[in-house]
């Protein structure tokens, strides 16, 4: 066999792995993002997973969990993200009620316009086998020298799940709790179940490498501490991408969120124009419910490390089907150093409901 003609082969592969990057669409809110509690651990189904269980035990850290999926988030979906950690005693080792306190307090003190909750549940025996790719080993190793080395030729296999459940945080400071459906936006899962990985994921030193050459690779290195160490890094990263694209693919309803509020702010109507070092000109539309239990707005106001204005609210008019919208303009005074502003929205009589939104704030244009 010619390894030339492999060649063609190996680029489809790496296009077809580069074609699901993801993209930055971020929103403007504020996401303060709680620590897991504990991680359930179960047991896998016998038959569930192809090939055979390996010596490998997976253990996975709530806190490196919680740390990655912020990071993502905030690169690719919201304005700004916090880290919430817990103080005191363990989240584990204090009542639900007390548990709840913190959260408020906690996310409140960082001024945060969401919440996520993250739950996760997975299972420490890891699978093995080859797969379809496996073959490859053999010409290219004959043919082609380390080459063989780059396919990916064992799968492994873990059962790994995270549950994103997002919540408004007005409505946690009004009384709401974590499991009432009235203050959840919205809940998404992310699942790993394999990867397939290749010699230069698995091999541990020069060892290994001397062996690649007088042995086909993908008989080696397949059981180490190596080969642990990249299949959680490609756990955190599938846990990590797909709850983005969950997030992502839910962009209306996060911002409508109808069960929240009957109003919202659509973020792209917003307006942002620095018209100084110290001053910034906000302007946008509130989208308000038509014959729902609200019938009127009652104030927008916006505070950039400085003192609180409020906006000017013009007449009602036409706006997203179902909806009225009422403009909105303030020049609001920007504290030394300060890069978000915050817009809060209020609405309702007896009913009283609040939103807020976090908007990264523009640099000052060079003349």
């Amino acid at each position: 066999m010619n390894p030339s003609r492999l060649l063609p082969l190996f680029a489809l592969c790496a296009s077809c792995a580069s074609s699901n990057e993801l993209e930055p669409d971020p929103l403007s809110y504020h996401l303060a993002v709680l620590p897991i509690e504990t991680a359930t651990i179960g047991r896998v189904t016998p038959g569930e997973h192809p090939g055979g269980e390996t010596e490998l035990v997976l253990e996975l850290a709530g806190e490196e969990v919680h740390v990655a999926v912020a990071e993502a988030l905030e690169e690719y979906c919201f304005t700004e993200v916090t880290l919430l950690t817990a103080d005191g005693p363990t989240e584990a080792m204090v009542s639900a009620t007390s548990r709840e306190q913190q959260i408020v307090r906690r996310a409140r003190e960082a001024q945060a316009d969401l919440v996520l909750e993250l739950s996760l549940r997975y299972e420490p025996s890891v699978y093995r086998d080859t797969n379809s790719s496996f073959w490859l080993n053999f010409p290219l190793f004959l043919f082609a020298g380390p080459t063989n080395w780059f396919i990916s030729d064992n799968t492994y296999y873990a059962d790994v799940e995270l549950t994103s459940s997002l919540y408004d945080a007005r409505s946690l400071e009004a009384g709401l709790s974590l499991d009432d459906p009235a203050a959840r936006i919205l809940t998404v899962s992310s699942k790993f179940s394999g990867v397939a990985l290749d010699f230069i994921d698995r091999a541990d030193g020069a060892t290994d490498y001397a062996l690649g050459i007088i042995i086909p690779s993908g008989f080696l290195a397949r059981e180490n501490d190596e080969a642990l160490l990249e299949l959680k890094e490609e756990i955190l990263t599938a846990l990590c991408d797909q709850t983005v694209q969950g997030l992502q693919s839910r962009r209306n309803d996060l911002v409508r969120a109808e069960y929240v509020a009957p109003f919202y702010i659509e973020p792209a109507e917003v307006s942002l124009t620095r018209l100084s070092e110290s001053q910034l000109s906000v302007s946008g539309l509130a989208q308000l419910q038509q014959d729902g239990h609200v019938d009127r707005l009652t104030a927008v106001r916006m505070s950039a490390g400085k003192d609180e204005v409020s906006a000017h609210l013009g007449e009602d008019q036409a706006g997203a089907v179902g909806h009225d919208a009422i403009s909105f303009e303030a020049v609001v005074d920007l504290a030394d150093g300060e890069d978000h502003v915050r817009i809060v929205v209020s609405g309702g009589g007896r009913d009283y409901y609040e939103r807020s939104y976090t908007f990264a704030v523009p640099a000052v244009e060079e003349r």
